[in-house]
């Protein structure tokens, strides 16, 4: 669940570049990438922005990070580990204990 596949037959890109790349083969070599769940606390004191731009789907269940900049996230990633440092293209799936589509996770 959650797999995503990153690369068809050595070419890498969109989801419309890969798309195309397998719709001319019969067969397909295939690099898929696993998700990997991060359990992380971000303080947010004040007016402080919280540092990362986002994207989403309407109808999604995700958050995903288009950019670390400075803010909260960014000092997390400075106090931790390579395994958790939150990056582009990361994505949020809870906030405070809330999991479900997209604009609840914006609004919790």
């Amino acid at each position: 669940i959650n797999d995503r596949v990153i690369e068809a037959n050595g070419m890498r890109g969109d989801a419309k570049k890969l798309m195309t790349v397998m719709k001319q083969s019969t067969v397909w070599t295939l690099m898929v990438q696993r998700p990997v769940e991060v359990e992380i606390v971000i303080n947010r004191s004040g007016l402080i922005g919280m540092g990362i731009d986002l994207r989403y789907a309407p109808n999604g269940t995700s958050l995903m990070i288009t950019e670390v900049d400075d803010g909260p996230f960014k000092d997390w990633n400075q106090c931790s580990g390579a395994a958790a440092q939150i990056q582009t293209c990361d994505r949020i799936i809870e906030v405070n204990g809330t999991r479900g589509s997209s604009q609840e996770l914006l609004k919790a």
